[in-house]
């Protein structure tokens, strides 16, 4: 625990372990291991049980968000040619951004699990209008 009696978080944990390791490196047991040697398979057990129950409880855990692009951002996108269609790989990124931003896609996860086949996306067609 911290001074405050807060919990460290299962990161901070690990990188203590290499700190220790690296003290001992620099300073004449360049052999020790903790994760690695058996005579410390306990203590990797400890470890990684403490990890998993504070990963658990959220400690130390933050949700990536991405930032929305604002129109401006959009357009100088455009401006630039980083989107459009003058070259095979700008067309990609521009499917690629406008599929994310037309599906409310999130992540090169959700991009890679659309499928055609069953489809995700279904046409809509509306008497007198274009099917999209």
């Amino acid at each position: 625990r911290k001074k405050n009696g807060t919990e460290y978080s299962p990161d901070t944990l690990h990188h203590l372990c290499c700190g220790i390791m690296r003290f001992l490196r620099w300073n004449g047991w360049p052999s020790i291991d903790f994760f690695a040697d058996a005579e410390f398979m306990d203590f990797r057990a400890i470890l990684d049980g403490e990890m998993k129950r504070l990963q658990a409880q959220g400690v130390g855990s933050k949700k990536k968000q991405a930032e929305p692009l604002t129109e401006q951002e959009e357009e100088i996108l455009w401006e630039k040619g980083l989107l459009g269609d003058s070259t095979p790989q700008t067309l990609l990124d521009t499917v690629v951004f406008m599929n994310g931003l037309y599906f409310a896609l999130r992540s090169g996860s959700e991009h890679r699990a659309l499928r055609l086949a069953p489809p995700q996306i279904e046409v809509v067609e509306r008497e007198g209008e274009r099917p999209y």
